[in-house]
């Protein structure tokens, strides 16, 4: 009993132990023509979940089951508002699994149902189920468990498989049937691509990249490409628009939160893409030269990466310049606050900082446009 309190307590996180022993102690499985069937299922990237169905369909009771599910990559398993994967056994009218029903009307199964996900592989879900009265299933055909799953914003467009593995169809005699037919699942990862992006009003600059063009930037977002540089210095060059798969800078005074929406030209894909200085990313990345962004205390800075390594997310954006510079942070100037300034002379012959007026400041604040050296940059 205290075996069965344990599983309950862990049912999303540990394999049934009762069902590992059961298999220990049969022979190997014997071939069946008894299928393991998966249910098609339709995605949007970054879009709304989808729901697949494992079921049986053959000419046998069996009485437990067990089966490794390895999901595509870029389509993982969502998880629920305790915090488990969002795997259930099938119940109800439909269920071939036996049940009891009690003076009010409550449905009691004899048969426990346990997942993990992650634990035995990266996107790996293991499910097991067995009966603690040793029944039989009500039926040789039927459903069986049911997942939520969803595609991150990145998942390139195309028909994805679900591979199974470690799959047997046991019966109350412990004998282990192996389906001939290797069961697959597939999942339509579309062409409708959603990307949230969220900029915080204290870091004010994010990076992306999408898959997808966008014709107008909305209010509060301002998004530009970096092609020029003056010493530790990045220009900044306003965009209008976003093509897809080119990398911007993104800028929001006040912080932004939003969602892009775009049809993916599948034709155009790339794992990684540059436009000017800056790489984007539409696969996960570890990166270990060139800059990426990040806030240290002082605002958000390109901050060189040597000697370190940092993991990149799809979407992301990364800064290489030169192979012989040796700058270990760079700042930026915004070709919006700039146009318009010249620069005399007299201003640019000495080494004092002066704001866009002319005026010379011996305090000056950071992130604030100023001339110095006959180079307009942002303190």
């Amino acid at each position: 009993m205290n075996s069965i309190q344990t599983f309950l307590q862990h049912r999303c996180k540990l394999f049934i132990t009762a069902v590992l022993l059961v298999c220990a102690s049969s022979a190997s499985a014997t071939s069946t023509d008894d299928k393991i069937v998966i249910s098609t299922t339709s995605l949007n990237p970054g879009g709304e979940t989808a729901t697949v169905t494992v079921g049986i369909e053959g000419n046998t009771l069996y009485s437990a089951y067990e089966m490794d599910l390895l999901l595509p990559a870029g389509v993982s398993i969502v998880y629920n508002a305790n915090g488990n994967p969002d795997v259930t056994m099938v119940k109800g009218a439909s269920s071939i699994y036996p049940s009891t029903v009690d003076v009010d009307g409550e449905k009691t199964y004899s048969h426990l149902f346990g997942c993990s996900y992650n634990a035995v592989g990266a996107n790996v879900l293991r499910v097991s189920c067995l009966s603690t009265a040793s029944e039989n299933f009500t039926a040789t055909s039927g459903a069986l468990f049911r997942f939520t799953v969803k595609a991150g914003s990145y998942t390139k467009p195309s028909d994805l498989n679900i591979t199974v593995s470690n799959y047997h169809l046991i019966t109350r005699t412990a004998e282990q049937n192996e389906p001939k037919e290797a069961p697959v699942g597939c999942v339509t990862v579309t062409d409708k691509c959603s990307v949230p992006v969220a900029i915080s009003s204290v870091n004010k600059y994010g990076t992306a990249v999408f898959p997808f063009s966008v014709a107008s930037v909305p209010e509060g977002l301002a998004v530009y490409s970096i092609s020029e540089a003056e010493g530790d210095n990045l220009m900044l060059q306003r965009e209008e628009s976003i093509d897809a798969f080119t990398p911007y800078m993104l800028y929001a005074e006040n912080g932004f939160t939003g969602t892009f929406t775009g049809k993916v030209d599948v034709s155009r894909w790339v794992s990684t893409s540059q436009s000017g200085y800056l790489i984007g990313l539409l696969e996960s990345k570890s990166v270990s030269e060139g800059f990426i962004l990040q806030n240290k205390g002082d605002g958000a800075q390109f901050y060189m990466v040597a000697p370190y390594t940092y993991a990149l997310s799809a979407g992301k954006c990364y800064l290489k310049l030169d192979s012989n510079v040796t700058y270990s942070r760079l700042r930026f100037v915004h070709s919006d606050d700039v146009n318009g300034i010249e620069v005399t002379p007299a201003i640019s012959t000495n080494g004092r900082i002066y704001s866009i007026e002319g005026i010379e400041v011996s305090r000056p604040q950071s992130g604030h446009v100023y001339i110095q050296g006959g180079k307009k940059i942002i303190y």
